[in-house]
């Protein structure tokens, strides 16, 4: 038998006791609007699917992100990435060396986070779907959220999993990456919502990556 809850504490109370490591969000707004592919995209599709689908298939973005992961984990540590999809943490892991992108389908992820725990500067790339089960990864320096859509939910569970404290840790990045139109901004702003409701601090950061030279 389960015994019932007395009581709860908000993640923000527990971070005040000192039992949850500290956070600050950083809501990267990507400058997708200025790029010819993002607005031939957004006036052909409807779709929050095509969205995020051309997200990761526009070169120039995702190198853009991966760049960014790569200068995270080499300046501030341990990185862990969270994903829509599969497909997507693959086309993540090949731009990113010595990345790691585990999924569902990964039968020895316990394995794989007991690594993790044993390293520094290491990236690893999983999917929401398996963030929302028992994560055991103290040593999560820096979390970062790749377009989480409506999944509100997820997104907070999630941030959780990133406040453990370790021996060498008292405080966790989370960056929140996301696009600057369409059913991204949307997103993002629930978003910002729900880090008000947390009462988890977070900014926003416009970030420029498209070359106006470029036609892609």
């Amino acid at each position: 038998m389960i015994a019932p809850t007395i009581f709860e504490l908000a993640a923000w109370e527990l971070q005040e006791k000192g039992i949850l490591a500290n956070s600050v969000v950083y809501q990267m707004t990507l400058a997708d609007s200025k790029s010819p592919s993002y607005k031939r995209m957004s006036v052909t599709h409807d779709e929050w699917a095509d969205e995020l689908n051309w997200f990761f298939s526009n070169k120039e973005r995702v190198r853009f992100v991966a760049d960014l992961i790569i200068d995270i984990s080499e300046e501030m540590g341990n990185t862990f990435i969270l994903v829509q999809y599969k497909k997507h943490g693959k086309i993540l892991q090949s731009l990113i060396p010595d990345s790691i992108s585990l999924d569902g389908d990964d039968k020895n992820r316990n394995d794989q986070y007991e690594w993790y725990n044993t390293q520094n500067n290491c990236v690893m790339i999983c999917t929401f779907g398996i963030a929302k089960k028992a994560i055991d990864i103290p040593r999560i320096f820096n979390l970062v959220f790749i377009e989480p859509g409506k999944k509100f939910e997820t997104v907070i569970q999630t941030l959780g999993r990133g406040l453990r404290k370790a021996s060498d840790k008292d405080s966790v990045n989370v960056f929140d990456i996301c696009g600057d139109g369409g059913f991204s901004r949307k997103h993002a702003k629930g978003r910002q919502k729900l880090y008000r409701e947390a009462k988890q601090p977070f900014e926003i950061l416009p970030m420029e990556y498209h070359n106006a030279n470029h036609n892609g």
